[in-house]
């Protein structure tokens, strides 16, 4: 397996592994708004669309490449999402919680959170 990836056989059980770049290792619940749960607004409607989804990926490979680019996020929450969520698939591994889902809900999804190097 590559370095910095993790396998999870999540077979049998009710939930799939998901991961999000938060700010320390005690995330406050601001880290799993949506851009415009924190008030961030588009004037192009699928933006706006997409801005109303809260932002997780399907590997913490994929999680780890964007914090190269985020330098103030060095950890990463992981997530245990329920599967009868229905996440909006992206680019590169990553996916869409749906609007409306809640960031204490969220938060409340997170089994673990660990410190990027």
């Amino acid at each position: 397996m590559p370095v910095g990836q993790v396998s999870f056989d999540i077979s049998g059980t009710s939930s799939r592994p998901f991961y999000r770049l938060v700010r320390d290792d005690h995330p406050p619940i601001a880290d799993f708004q949506s851009p415009a749960e924190a008030g961030r607004h588009y004037d192009d409607s699928a933006v706006q669309q997409r801005a109303e989804e809260v932002s997780v990926w399907d590997s913490l490979a994929a999680a780890t490449r964007l914090a190269a680019k985020k330098p103030t996020l060095r950890y990463v929450a992981v997530l245990e999402i329920p599967k009868h969520v229905e996440l909006r698939p992206g680019k590169r591994g990553h996916w869409g919680v749906p609007k409306g889902t809640g960031a204490e809900q969220i938060k409340g999804w997170v089994v673990e959170v660990l410190r990027l190097p």
